[in-house]
């Protein structure tokens, strides 16, 4: 932090808070990627900050939000298409079945309406949403 590299410390404080969730501590992972996803997006890191975004989704998905996941997870999809990338393997949260889990949560409809509002969803909205109920759960 003294060093003032903004981008050294969300990259790392996005890893630590992988780390913390892999580890099942789900408050400092998640005060971690809010941190992370604030910075990442003064920085306009657009890969990033849906990558940050996603990991907020898998967090609302584990904390039993399963609507609020499925929207936060259109909503990085939706920031990845504009780009044309995608989240490296790296910097994903081990949640590929995620998707699966909230479909079968929520049913068809109801996924898929959350997913595409999340994927209509402005970066600055995605972001805001994002880091409100990140707020709110830690």
């Amino acid at each position: 932090r003294e060093t003032g590299d903004q981008r050294g410390i969300a990259e790392a404080e996005k890893r630590l808070g992988d780390a913390a969730w892999q580890q099942g501590n789900m408050g400092t992972a998640l005060t971690l990627t809010h941190q992370a996803l604030a910075l990442f997006d003064a920085m306009g890191d657009l890969l990033h900050i849906a990558a940050n975004v996603e990991a907020i989704a898998v967090l609302a998905a584990a904390r039993g939000e399963a609507g609020r996941a499925a929207r936060l997870l259109g909503a990085a999809a939706g920031l990845l298409e504009r780009v044309g990338a995608a989240i490296p393997g790296s910097e994903r949260f081990t949640h590929d079945d995620a998707p699966t889990r909230l479909r079968a949560s929520l049913g068809d409809a109801a996924f898929t309406t959350a997913w595409e509002t999340g994927r209509a969803l402005t970066q600055k909205q995605a972001v805001a949403e994002a880091l409100a109920w990140a707020d709110a759960a830690i």
